[in-house]
């Protein structure tokens, strides 16, 4: 059975234009009695079509997942809608493609923008398949206006009025198969306690190297860019980068703190955790980004006996 899910309604504002002298008070009627035709509906979205989003990665409008998809609504004259016209969306199979009131990428409430156009966000479902869209206004088109204490969108049509709809098919193709976008890769995660505070250097009992890989959201590997690291426990542990040769004055390995940024080469990044002269446990925070969202995953880190 078709799941019609009905999404939202959206406003659409636009600048007020002053009228030209001479023309008829008749002329832009656009009730059914003078014959005029349907008020026009285009759809612009940003992407031609989306990956369906197998492993349900959280809203970024850089990833294939994501888009947004602009409505611009032409009066049967020629001229833009009047202002807060309402145009309700649905769509026929909501596991493809859907609008979640909830995400922050929902549709803009009652705002809208001008030059006749409305904006929406749609998120790519985990299933492939092509999805209808039905947007559709009531005309004559009239201008709504928005309740201030709850932010709907609501109007008050003329008898007669009618409602006008056009559909538009979206292709939301297959997408890659599920995949961790980052992973922690530690050589060892148990370190004894460093109790005469030994400086670090390769090999070294009270350190071990960590290797973090991120993949992009279409599971390629990162190039460039870094990842955050940080811990809570200083005392337990310490963080530091590789010994850079292109820098002999310092030595990055034995430059401790509580937070480091390694660079993504080729999408691997590598650090190091150095045991303190506290044992207990540990928790290593690590933080990648990409488009504008982050996404962290915890390494545990026991030092000694706990």
């Amino acid at each position: 059975m078709v799941n019609m899910t009905k999404l939202a309604a959206g406003i659409v504002t636009f600048a007020v234009l002053a009228g030209c002298g001479g023309g008829s008070t008749t002329g832009n009627d656009d009730t059914p009695a003078f014959g005029r035709a349907d008020p026009k509906i285009e759809f612009f979205p940003q992407k031609p079509s989306l990956l369906s989003n197998r492993g349900g990665f959280p809203i970024d409008l850089q990833a294939p997942y994501f888009t947004q998809a602009n409505f611009k609504i032409t009066d049967d004259n020629g001229f833009p809608a009047p202002g807060t016209t309402i145009v309700d969306l649905q769509i026929s199979n909501g596991n493809v493609l859907s609008l979640e009131q909830g995400n922050p990428f929902a549709i803009r409430g009652c705002t809208g923008t001008a030059s006749s156009i409305v904006t929406y966000f749609f998120a790519a479902g985990a299933v492939a398949g092509t999805a209808q869209i039905t947007a559709s206004v009531t005309a004559p088109l009239k201008s709504g206006k928005i309740d201030p204490v709850t932010g709907i969108c609501t109007t008050e049509f003329q008898t007669g009025a009618r409602d006008v709809a056009r559909q538009f098919n979206y292709v939301v193709n297959p997408g890659p198969e599920p995949f961790v976008r980052l992973i922690a890769a530690a050589a060892r995660t148990t370190l004894p306690v460093n109790t005469f505070d030994v400086a670090a250097t390769p090999g070294s009992p009270f350190l071990t190297s960590v290797e973090v890989t991120q993949k992009t959201a279409f599971g390629a590997l990162v190039n460039g860019g870094e990842v955050s690291v940080t811990v809570a426990r200083p005392d337990i542990i310490q963080l530091s980068l590789a010994d850079n040769p292109a820098t002999p004055l310092v030595n990055e390995l034995a430059s401790l703190s509580s937070s480091v940024r390694p660079t993504l080469v080729a999408g691997k990044a590598l650090f190091y955790v150095h045991s303190r002269q506290r044992a207990g446990a540990a928790v290593v925070n690590i933080i990648g980004s990409e488009g504008g969202s982050s996404f962290g995953i915890d390494l545990n880190v026991s030092v000694g006996s706990t």
